[in-house]
């Protein structure tokens, strides 16, 4: 399947869900501008400019090297595909040290959570190597290599990680002044605003909001406008906005900026 054919589908079609697997190793390992390797990824609309751009990442070497050229080619994809949601984590071949990588391509955020389920269900087949948080795939090409993240497996330490990210990220979203007059953000806007970005499910999501109710960050709102019971989850369309009185050492007042 080409990008073409792709772009083909999510056109054509109500609600398609695709999915692609790229030998991200077999990239790293053969790169070279030679014609033959060039034929052999047209089909991914590379150019030999990019070709250039990747060999030269890879002589990072390494998990760097996988890393860097993950982003370059997460970029890429977003811009040839024109995909409205999608996950891009990595298959651990239990039989091989090579990985592939797996992308999920849907045209609703529901979908592209059902995927993440599933990754976090196989933890032991999947691999993400990126940040925890809202923003997987962040990298500053003008930061040094030590801003790599460790290896994230979709495992109880992952979980951990993501939760605190997202208890650290997710106001920044929440408290922007016109978030805050337009009545709010709702779970499922601010999901879908990050989907892309994350590995975090719904749930993840959902109980990082709790968490920030708990601390009194935030106040959560039934979509009538009634006060959310307390439990550990909160509903699609629960609105949630700044707590009403919220303490003078509040971890995340004000909002730090970037």
């Amino acid at each position: 399947m080409t990008f073409r054919d792709v772009r083909a589908i999510l056109t054509q079609l109500a609600n398609p869900e695709i999915i692609l697997t790229f030998s991200v190793d077999w990239i790293i390992d053969y790169l070279t501008t030679e014609d033959e390797f060039l034929k052999a990824v047209l089909p991914l609309e590379l150019g030999v400019d990019q070709v250039r751009e990747m060999l030269t990442v890879r002589d990072n070497g390494g998990r760097e090297a996988r890393w860097l050229i993950q982003n370059l080619l997460y970029r890429h994809l977003q811009e040839r595909t024109g995909a409205p949601y999608y996950t891009c984590f990595f298959i651990r071949s239990p039989r091989s040290h090579r990985t592939y990588w797996l992308v999920h391509i849907s045209k609703h955020p529901r979908a592209r959570d059902e995927m993440a389920v599933r990754h976090w269900g196989l933890t032991n087949h999947f691999i993400h190597h990126g940040q925890p948080g809202t923003q997987m795939l962040g990298y500053d090409p003008g930061r040094s290599l030590g801003q790599i993240p460790m290896d994230f497996l979709f495992d109880d330490d992952a979980s951990t990680r993501s939760h605190a990210a997202l208890m650290e990220e997710l106001p920044e979203r929440i408290f922007r002044p016109e978030q805050i007059a337009a009545g709010g953000v709702t779970l499922g806007s601010l999901f879908t605003g990050i989907c892309n970005t994350t590995p975090a499910t719904i749930d993840l999501v959902s109980k990082a909001l709790v968490g920030l109710r708990a601390e009194g960050e935030v106040q959560i709102t039934t979509r009538d406008g009634r006060e959310r019971p307390r439990s550990a989850t909160c509903a699609w369309d629960d609105i949630i906005l700044p707590a009403r009185q919220r303490s003078l050492f509040s971890a995340v007042w004000p909002v730090r900026k970037e």
